[in-house]
């Protein structure tokens, strides 16, 4: 036979007969002379131990399966007020495009000379409210300069 072969087989071999060697220890020999020889056994558990576990496990389980449900209840939520609140908003904004389309109705029916009418007379309000717009800061700027002048003669500015 080939020494390549015989190695291999020998080098596959050696674990292989540890192995069963162990086994046969942990199966035979007393617990005392496995922890002298320093071989830990597998301990079994028992029946209760293992309930206690899996009760464990699924009272994990079921806290976190709650949590994700109460997560989820309050995105629903959310989007439930979302949705509410873009559902006012679409009624807002169809109320305003009837309000619109009815002032548009009656400016259909206005002739034109009584709407050149009404810009001429808004045109006249806006220019008045400019012009008193420049008097009333013409009047403060005095006012001011006045108040800081009497101030300065008294002592306090």
């Amino acid at each position: 036979m080939n020494p390549e072969i015989i190695a291999a087989l020998a080098t596959l071999a050696v674990p292989l007969l540890a192995s069963a060697l162990l086994f046969v220890l942990e199966r035979s020999l007393p617990d005392r002379t496995l922890r002298l020889l320093g071989i830990k056994k597998p301990r079994q558990e028992t029946y209760s131990e293992r309930l206690a576990d899996v009760t464990r496990r699924l009272m994990k389980s079921s806290s976190e399966v709650d949590s994700l449900l109460s997560e989820m209840e309050t995105i629903t939520k959310a989007r439930e007020q979302e949705l509410h609140r873009i559902e006012c908003q679409v009624s807002q904004s169809q109320e305003e495009e009837r309000s619109l389309e009815e002032r548009i109705d009656a400016l259909r029916d206005t002739p034109l000379p009584v709407a050149e009418h009404f810009a001429r007379m808004i045109e006249r309000g806006e220019k008045r409210t400019a012009g008193r717009d420049y008097i009333l800061f013409g009047a403060g700027v005095v006012v001011t300069t006045v108040i800081a002048i009497v101030l300065r003669l008294i002592g306090l500015g």
